[in-house]
């Protein structure tokens, strides 16, 4: 599975041996080389891209910095474990490729291939949306990318519009995957529980703290491929917390106006990669057998046809309107003695309406007061302005006692998992913002928790506060509220950086 000199060493990791370093580490200083752009084009929380010219051939390189030492601690663990990645995967056409390293007492560079095309991201910021035809080609590219990672028993971990590069100016010049930083090992037998990733795009398993798989990159091919072919996301909130719940639920809807002209294959790949448990999803292999990414012709001719049909319907709709307006023409004085006769019957039902109404405004007065709070449990998205019902907050407390709900306690992210006195948490990190590519609307986020147990812990639902209070002798009439919220881009910061190519 592995090539000489390259070996796992737990925790997902891979070392690589000294002698299989010194194939790429080069011992010069960098700028003697390379001619160093002083601006990066790409940067992250710990590493910075700049464009690196050879002074003796003129190639273009991307140099992307890594910190050797990040919060006081060596990094050198995971800089290896990221060559070691890109080593394994310097056979595959759409995996950018590593051409040398060099060493400072502070940073690490990985001279890597230059995608002159720049991110996927940035080409949606553009366009929105990509048609269907050209959404179908990115996803055979990233999935052959895939392919090559999961036979090495390789998670990416960290798949998106951001970490997928383009080789020229148009989607067909070809893609290339980057962005090793946050990869994993996955081997059968393994047990990895990592919080990594970029809060629209992790899988449920992800925010459960469960064990990860090769599988765990299909949740997020599901949710690529709805972002590519909408623009939005298929599970963004108004706040990380409510994203998280509506991928805890697979809240997943396709509204017409977004996917009205998108082939029924496209959304049946959707599905069937977007599910909840991990063994129910298709492997990377299952994804390019599927028929909306195998038969091209087929599908092709399948969409063309829907077009057709549509335009036929709308031609016979217009010719059949034009019909309807000449008959209105000849039977207008008929209509109009008939309005006559429709008026008196309204005032008399309107009469029987008002008398109605006026007995029932004298019932008991008990039940004016509402308590409304929303209830997660049956929450939908609210991408496109799907109902959701409500309940009171202390059912909330009661199901929050026995259901692994999200909840926001202290500002850390923790997940309960049962031991000797039932309960133990995990502290992992989240992104302090959140942004919404292509759209103006940016939020602050904190750092979230999860836990089982209910006590002051307050729970955020859609942005409003339910209090897990102990619960009162007050009477409350159960109502159920109808919240619209709009469809929001994807986020594209990541709840944990550990690198890649920016």
């Amino acid at each position: 599975m592995f090539t000489e000199g390259i070996f796992p060493i737990g925790d997902g990791l891979l070392d690589i041996n000294e002698d299989r370093l010194k194939e790429l580490l080069v011992a010069d200083d960098i700028n003697e080389i390379y001619e160093l752009e002083q601006t990066p084009f790409a940067r992250g929380k710990f590493a910075a891209v700049r464009r690196a010219i050879h002074k003796n051939s003129g190639t273009h390189f991307a140099a992307k910095f890594l910190k050797r030492r990040r919060r006081a601690q060596s990094s050198d663990k995971e800089i290896k474990h990221e060559i070691a990645v890109l080593m394994l995967c310097d056979g595959a056409d759409n995996i950018v490729k590593l051409n040398a390293v060099h060493e400072s007492r502070s940073d690490t560079a990985l001279l890597l291939e230059l995608a002159t095309g720049g991110e996927l991201q940035t080409f949606l910021d553009n366009e929105e949306c990509l048609s269907e035809a050209h959404a179908r080609y990115c996803m055979r590219e990233v999935l052959k990318a895939l392919q090559y990672l999961h036979k090495r028993s390789i998670a990416h971990l960290d798949l998106k519009p951001q970490n997928i590069l383009l080789t020229g100016e148009r989607i067909e010049d070809g893609l290339k995957l980057c962005d090793f930083g946050i990869s994993r090992v996955v081997a059968e037998g393994t047990n990895v529980r990592e919080i990594v990733g970029t809060p629209d795009y992790v899988a449920p398993e992800v925010l459960q703290y469960e064990p990860l798989s090769l599988l765990t990159d299909i949740w997020s091919v599901g949710v690529l491929a709805y972002v590519l072919l909408s623009g939005f996301s298929p599970f963004g909130g108004e706040t990380k917390q409510e994203t998280f719940l509506n991928i805890s639920q697979c809240a997943l809807t396709f509204p017409d106006k977004l996917f009205g002209g998108v082939s029924a294959a496209a959304i049946d790949f959707i599905r069937r990669a977007l599910r909840i448990k991990p063994n129910d999803r298709m492997t990377a292999a299952g994804c390019l057998e599927h028929i909306w990414l195998k038969d091209e012709c087929s599908i092709d001719r399948q969409i063309l046809t829907d077009i057709t049909k549509s335009t036929t319907v709308d031609s016979a709709a217009a010719a059949d309107d034009e019909d309807d307006d000449d008959e209105e023409d000849v039977d207008v004085d008929e209509d109009e003695d008939d309005d006559d006769e429709a008026e008196e019957e309204d005032d008399e039902v309107e009469a029987n309406e008002a008398e109605l109404e006026n007995e029932m405004s004298h019932d008991d007065g008990d039940e004016d007061e509402l308590n409304i709070s929303i209830d997660t449990e049956q929450q939908l998205n609210g991408t496109n302005g799907s109902k959701m019902e409500s309940s009171d907050a202390e059912e909330l407390a009661e199901e929050s006692a026995t259901k692994k709900q999200p909840v926001i306690t202290n500002g850390k992210t923790a997940y309960n998992k049962s031991n000797s006195n039932g309960y133990s948490t995990y502290n992992g990190r989240s992104a302090s913002n959140s942004n919404y590519s292509n759209n103006t609307a940016r939020h602050n986020g904190t750092h979230t928790t999860y836990t089982n147990g209910a006590g002051s812990a307050a729970r955020y639902t859609n942005g409003v506060k339910a209090s897990a209070t102990t619960p009162t002798t007050t009477t409350t009439q159960r109502t159920t509220a109808v919240v619209t919220v709009p469809a929001v881009r994807a986020t594209t910061i990541p709840l944990q950086y550990n690198g890649g190519y920016r």
